[in-house]
């Protein structure tokens, strides 16, 4: 069978591709939650391919393009005891432009290949996962944080004292050409994080000092992203404090957590692995377009 464009039928198929090793896919299954049960999501939000090997056959591939451009790939169980991929489809295959291209390593070297478009810019992660259990087990290296730091819940009410945090977080750790940085865009983005994700803000004397939250929310999954301690504050266990504290508040709903981080951060990469994160695999994302 080729590419097609996913219908209600293949829903079940989609969650099960998806699901098999939710944790590196979060991204994508996020995106098949509706309002807490399962559905596809509306064309003019995102588009989904799915591939099945024969009639009747799951899925063993899939592509969802959103709206802005992001193209995130899934792949089903390849290597020892699983498939080869199946042939990337015509590209385009959907009428949208493509920004970029974000998942587990294998899926994007695979996605690269079939686009045939060298990426302007890519940038490796480690992919880092965390479950109930190992987190509750972990205890070493916990420091306390210093006094009179108030941890809570995030509300849009707080969008303004966040406002710094996630500007110098997106100038610091997402944009690429941080001459391109849109306080609009950013204060929208941050808005949409606390409409629809958890976050979780760090106070220290009445200042909004660090803060950390959940970017895609899974079935049994939620990833962390936007994790930001201020300059001034760092080495004194508040980031280390921020996530012990989403993440309690994370493992009263999911079974495990993950994340990316670039490989290059070896403090943020060793912050995670106190709280009992592992690396399990690699991750990237490619731009196509600044």
């Amino acid at each position: 069978m080729s590419w097609r464009l996913a219908q209600a039928r293949d829903l079940d198929a989609l969650l099960a591709l998806g699901c098999r090793a939710e944790w590196r896919v979060v991204p994508f299954t996020a995106r098949l939650r509706r309002g807490g049960a399962s559905g596809l999501p509306p064309r003019w939000e995102c588009s989904v391919l799915v591939h099945r090997p024969a009639p009747g056959a799951g899925a063993d591939g899939a592509l969802l393009l959103t709206a802005g451009g992001l193209l995130l790939p899934v792949l089903g169980a390849q290597g020892p005891g699983g498939s080869a991929p199946p042939p990337f489809p015509a590209w385009p295959p959907l009428r949208r432009a493509l920004h970029s291209a974000m998942g587990p390593l294998a899926e994007i070297s695979w996605a690269e290949a079939g686009i045939r478009r060298q990426p302007r810019h890519t940038v490796d992660y480690h992919l880092m996962v965390l479950s109930r259990e190992r987190f509750r087990a972990a205890r070493s290296g916990i420091k306390p944080p210093p006094p009179g730091l108030r941890l809570r819940p995030a509300a849009m009410k707080d969008a303004a004292s966040l406002y710094p945090l996630q500007r110098d977080y997106e100038l610091e750790e997402v944009l690429i050409a941080p001459g391109h940085f849109h306080e609009k865009a950013c204060l929208t983005n941050l808005r949409g994080l606390l409409r629809r994700q958890l976050v979780v803000l760090a106070e220290l004397e009445g200042r909004a000092v660090a803060k950390a939250g959940t970017n895609a929310r899974g079935f049994s999954v939620d990833q962390i992203g936007g994790v930001f301690t201020v300059e001034d504050q760092r080495n004194r266990a508040i980031g280390q404090a921020v996530m012990r504290e989403l993440l309690q508040r994370i493992f009263r709903e999911k079974e495990s957590a993950c994340l990316f981080v670039k490989k290059t951060n070896q403090p943020a990469v060793a912050l995670y692995q106190r709280l009992g994160f592992q690396i399990l695999d690699g991750y990237r994302i490619s731009y196509y377009r600044d």
